[in-house]
């Protein structure tokens, strides 16, 4: 029988431990036999260089099997590799279990002798990098969410619960009521709504992580109830100038003292319009907003001077308000408020500057949600006007500027003032 000194293949001595609570061991040696194609290599890492920022759940990268793959022709022994590659041992033997493709058994009757441990017909084990590289690439597909049924299983009770609340928002967007219109809800929103009907043990996202899976997930739901983001609008456009007409009230919102710029104040507010249809016989909204507690009013007006001065002291009166200074633009329909006696200083805007009151103009896109942009107001009364804004008013705010982050303007003003105006804007 032939006898050979088998040189190609790499004998690893490792110590294997019987139990893990006496450590007694023994001496177990293994057979490895480095063998892959070449071509298949150098596609494989570049394949991985292409998509090198995914990170791998092992720490294991590519330079590390490459330069394992070279260590271990010159060493026998786990510890003396552990060390080359400045690694743990487990990292090691992890290193072998990922890289092993299966036996090598002897073949015929050819007797095969380890020229390093003298051992007779031993069974080696190939390491063929290409397959573990090619898994390191691929792992971040494998954590998508059409990939992975444990994600799916994850995602899916607020899934649920998002398809409710989108089926409910198409069911009831059209409804003329406005206690029962459906209005379109913010991620924050939804996800905080989730929290009071979420069982034990069930993922709750943050709204950062539900964005993201909106966007690298298109057409798992549907984006109807959320509310369109505008970025950057008319940031390049030329700003517009001119002369009224009519003499504004008041003084330019360039002398409104620092106090009332910072929101620092409890009775400062800002006023505006919004049109429905444009005519005389339609009604407009006057709407009113508290810029420290961000609390909203609106009342039914026609587009002349003297209905907006009376629903001014309409709202005042009800609602018992004080206003120490008013933020207004240059309408024609504003003339006549420094008449009112009860106003202790009028600003008004510059043209063509509606951002100089952002908080009332920000405070319009809710209405929007029950009344929408060219509809009339004329089948509106002015209960349902005053349901509409109780609604709005406990929406919760998170992102406002010198504002308790999730709070509603009637929390924060019931918090301020100690006074709670729900029943005023329910009774009829």
């Amino acid at each position: 029988m032939l006898i050979l000194k088998y040189q190609d293949f790499t004998c690893i001595h490792q110590q294997i431990f019987r139990g893990i609570k006496n450590h007694f061991g023994y001496s177990l040696t293994k057979h490895y036999e480095v063998n892959y194609d070449k071509l298949l290599l150098e596609y494989a890492i570049k394949r991985y260089a292409e998509k090198r920022n995914i990170q791998n759940p092992n720490r294991i990268t590519v330079s590390m099997v490459l330069r394992f793959i070279e260590i271990i022709k010159r060493h026998n022994n786990i510890s003396s590799i552990a060390n080359e590659l400045n690694c743990s041992k487990k990292t090691v033997r992890k290193l072998f279990n990922k890289l092993n493709s299966g036996p090598k058994f002897p073949v015929g009757k050819t007797r095969y002798i380890c020229s390093i441990c003298e051992k007779k017909n031993p069974t080696v084990q190939i390491l063929d990098p290409v397959p573990f590289i090619n898994e390191i690439s691929n792992y971040a597909f494998s954590r998508t969410y059409f990939e992975s049924k444990k994600i799916q299983r994850k995602w899916v009770p607020i899934l649920t619960f998002y398809s409710k609340l989108v089926k409910n928002y198409n069911k009831n967007k059209n409804c003329k009521d406005g206690k029962n219109k459906a209005i379109k809800m913010s991620v924050r929103t939804i996800i905080d709504e989730f929290k009071k009907v979420m069982k034990e043990g069930d993922f709750c996202p943050k709204p950062v992580t539900f964005y993201k899976f909106l966007q690298k997930n298109p057409g798992i739901v549907s984006l109807d109830i959320l509310p369109y983001k505008s970025v950057g609008k008319g940031q390049n456009k030329k700003k517009k100038t001119c002369t009224p007409k009519v003499k504004t009230p008041g003084l330019s919102i360039h002398l409104r003292p620092e106090s009332i710029n910072q929101r620092m104040n409890a009775n400062d507010y800002e006023m505006d319009t919004v049109v429905g249809l444009i005519g005389i016989d339609y009604w407009r909204l006057l709407t009113l907003i508290n810029r420290k507690t961000r609390m909203a009013y609106a009342v039914l007006v026609k587009g002349n001077a003297k209905s907006v001065k009376e629903g001014l002291l309409w709202l005042i009166k009800r609602y018992n308000l004080h206003i120490d200074s008013l933020t207004i633009d240059n309408g024609i329909e504003n003339r006549r408020l420094d008449e009112i006696e009860c106003i202790g200083q009028i600003y008004h805007t510059d043209s063509y500057a509606s951002n100089q009151k952002g908080s009332i103009e920000n405070m319009h896109k809710f209405i929007r949600y029950f009344v929408a942009k060219g509809k009339s107001f004329n089948s509106l009364t002015n209960s349902d006007v005053q349901h509409i804004m109780f609604r709005i008013n406990s929406i919760k705010r998170y992102s406002a500027v010198n504002y308790p982050s999730g709070l509603s303007p009637i929390e924060f003003h019931k918090l301020e003032t100690n006074i709670d105006l729900t029943n005023l804007f329910l009774q009829d």
